[in-house]
């Protein structure tokens, strides 16, 4: 047991003196930069899918006479991003996950991360569709949703899931349900004075997509939560659905009696 610990420990240190080399050499790459170039880099990090240069230049708004693509293209020069064609169209994505960090690091720093999400918010927002058929139309509403979350707007982000709630659960997307619920639980735990009915459809909502993973004690956990809140608060229409799906959940268990 020793042992193991100890190696897991060297192997650590060394990973972190690899980043640190790392960040470093990216330090001196960053420093023969422009501070466009830079800024543009440093916002770009809150996008989590690749983007093309329509999505680069929401980060750029503002900056007139901007050639984003020329500024993307600088990047891509620099080993910052890198560049794929898909469809005879070019999305640029960070070179490894370790600059993403960095550059996520960088922008928190300066204050401008909550300016990127909101441009990101931006961009989501001009390319959803209203009508969601295929994961790949749900995904700009996925993306809002995170947006929404890391800018703590957790009534706004419940509003954008609930629009592809349905479709999710319909295709069987429950570990996408499941992930999106947990991140807004976490969200409007932090918040400062969270609409307990809101909150409370949360948890419920969290029940269901682990009993569609089948993972009824945790379904049961969260519905349980639910139906205290709504009790509290006199919320009697989502009380009777948490009382609906957790006898749902104890009849796939066979306890009828529950």
């Amino acid at each position: 047991m020793m042992a193991a610990r100890l190696f897991t420990e060297a192997i650590e240190t060394w990973l972190s003196q690899i980043n640190i080399k790392y960040i470093e050499s990216r330090k001196v790459t960053l420093s023969k930069l422009t501070d466009l170039q830079r800024q543009l880099w440093e916002k770009l990090s809150v996008y989590r899918l690749p983007f093309d240069n329509i999505a680069a230049s929401y980060m750029a708004s503002g900056e007139t006479g901007t050639d984003v693509e020329e500024e993307l293209q600088k990047l891509v020069d620099s080993l910052l991003l890198e560049a794929n064609l898909v469809e005879n169209k070019r999305y640029f994505q960070f070179v490894q996950p370790i600059d993403r960090e960095y550059a996520l690091y960088c922008a928190t720093e300066k204050s401008s991360i909550s300016i990127a999400h909101q441009q990101a918010i931006d961009y989501y927002q001009s390319i959803s569709r209203i009508d969601i058929n295929s994961f790949e139309t749900a995904q700009p509403y996925l993306e809002l949703f995170y947006h929404h979350c890391e800018l703590s707007n957790c009534d706004t982000a419940l509003d954008v899931l609930w629009q592809v709630d349905n479709f999710l659960r319909l295709q069987g997307y429950y570990t996408t349900l499941r992930d999106a619920y947990q991140q807004l639980q976490i969200v409007y735990q932090q918040a400062s004075n969270p609409d307990q009915a809101r909150y409370g459809s949360v948890l419920s909502n969290l029940g269901n997509a682990y009993q569609s993973l089948g993972q009824y004690r945790e379904a049961i956990a969260f519905q349980e939560q639910a139906l205290a809140i709504c009790q509290n608060i006199n919320y009697q229409q989502l009380e009777g659905s948490c009382l609906d799906n957790l006898g749902i959940v104890y009849q796939s268990l066979g306890q009828y009696q529950e």
